[in-house]
């Protein structure tokens, strides 16, 4: 358990209620670490921040020691490093790079077009049935790898895990994957659906 002053995650209402606060918080619970949330307006600055860090949700260190902002995997990262006896990164060096490159897919194949979707692009509007393909690939990636396993990686939950988990749940929210649709093939996603 992390025996520092917490650490504070701060962002408007609607970034605070997003899956990508709840990827922070959620691997906060996992390693037992502290996090206290601090909801701010709009326009609000960031006490003593520069501009840049102003905007979007960020995450101060305990003791006001640095912050980050912007990406909450490197948010989850960051809290996981603070208490290594969570293993959320994994054991060895070896799942700690696998747990970042499980994390880097979930970016890229389903956070990073999901988000380009829900941005309210005009281009992007036709695009939903692209998306939806494109999160299907990777959720059944993700189902061919969790054969035989309970977690993405070893015998405990993992950013990995957490990262996956939310992205997914946000899929759902926002209607671009149904995890109880049969996609064909026979293959019903029996492995996502039972982690």
């Amino acid at each position: 358990m992390t025996s520092m002053s917490s650490f504070v995650l701060a962002g408007t209402a609607d970034e605070i209620r997003s899956y990508r606060a709840l990827k922070v918080l959620a691997a906060a619970t996992f390693s037992s670490t502290s996090v206290s949330i601090c909801v701010r307006e709009d326009s609000e600055d960031l006490t003593g921040a520069s501009h840049m860090l102003a905007k979007g949700m960020s995450l101060t260190m305990p003791k006001g020691k640095g912050q980050i902002a912007g990406s909450s995997n490197s948010m989850m990262r960051t809290i996981a490093l603070f208490s290594p006896e969570s293993q959320l990164l994994g054991v060895t060096l070896l799942d700690a790079a696998q747990v970042d490159s499980w994390i880097k897919f979930c970016w890229t194949e389903i956070e990073v077009p999901m988000g380009a979707l829900l941005s309210g692009s005009e281009v992007l509007r036709n695009s939903t049935d692209i998306v939806k393909r494109k999160i299907v690939s990777a959720v059944t990636k993700i189902d061919y790898h969790l054969q035989n396993k309970i977690f993405m990686l070893g015998n405990a939950i993992t950013t990995a895990d957490v990262a996956i988990c939310a992205a997914l749940m946000a899929a759902v929210s926002n209607n671009l994957w149904d995890p109880t649709f049969d996609y064909g093939k026979n293959q019903e996603l029996q492995n996502v659906k039972k982690w």
